[in-house]
């Protein structure tokens, strides 16, 4: 869910997010970077082991074969499946579960002070921030608990700390 820094903290991250799903988009690699194809697909978070898992049709189209495999959920880095994963056409392949890193609210794959000034942008601990509408509160609200305060601040404060995205 998030939280690379403290993957195990419930009490400072996103593990008990108000949100329950959440968009993901896997890119799928031949194993000398080429792009084969990009599917969008929903991930749900799974309360009783505290992470999402979801389930992303690539389609008939891939052949057999090994790729590279990143994903990436909006508000996060991108993330590089570590291994080459060996995908054979119509057959589910599940893949090992990833810490996201969260902080990414602009989608350019780092962070960095443009994340930090869109974040409070929106940041507002007792009243709603005025230019900050109901679309940008759920985008930038990394800690899920469904308001941009001092948990989001927090959060991304910690995660700026990680490696930039894959």
């Amino acid at each position: 869910a998030g939280d690379s820094i403290s993957p195990n903290n419930t009490e400072l991250s996103n593990k008990k997010p108000f949100y329950t799903q959440k968009d993901i988009t896997i890119f799928i690699y031949t194993p000398d970077n080429q792009i084969v194809t990009t599917k969008i697909g929903f991930i749900e978070y799974d309360e009783a082991h505290g992470y999402f898992t979801g389930t992303v049709n690539l389609g008939p189209d891939i052949p057999s074969g090994n790729y590279i495999v990143k994903i990436k959920v909006p508000s996060y880095l991108q993330k590089r499946i570590p291994v080459i994963q060996r995908i054979n056409n119509l057959t589910q392949i599940r893949f090992p579960a990833q810490t996201l890193v969260a902080g990414d609210l602009n989608n350019d794959n780092v962070l960095n002070i443009l994340d930090f000034n869109t974040l409070m942008g929106c940041y507002a601990d007792i009243l709603q921030a005025n230019f900050c509408d109901f679309e940008k509160q759920d985008k930038f609200d990394l800690s899920g608990d469904n308001r941009v305060n001092i948990l989001d601040y927090n959060l991304l404060l910690r995660e700026m700390f990680s490696p930039n995205g894959d």
